[in-house]
């Protein structure tokens, strides 16, 4: 099933204000207990230490591209993030 432009930039929006968020940020949105904002700050931090922060996309079929490629790469590496907190908390 093909997926939309719009969700994958939608989830793209999303994604880019996640990797840029401080721990002041995630505080002023409630994420107020240490351990979780905590290893929300170390997902962030090792995505823009490995990434750095996000590019910002100019229009046309070629970022369309760039987009498709980074949505799937940042999904990966959530997918993996989330994996690891939850072996963490199971721990």
């Amino acid at each position: 099933m093909r997926r939309c432009s719009l969700c994958d930039a939608a989830l793209y929006a999303i994604l880019q204000v996640f990797f840029t968020l401080s721990v002041e940020d995630l505080k002023e949105i409630g994420i107020t207990t240490f351990g979780p904002r905590r290893k929300m700050i170390n997902a962030i931090e090792s995505w823009q230490k490995e990434h750095g922060p996000p590019p910002v996309l100019t229009s046309g079929t070629e970022s369309n591209q760039q987009l498709a490629t980074l949505v799937k790469q940042m999904q990966s590496e959530l997918k993996e993030k989330t994996w690891q907190l939850n072996q963490v908390l199971r721990s």
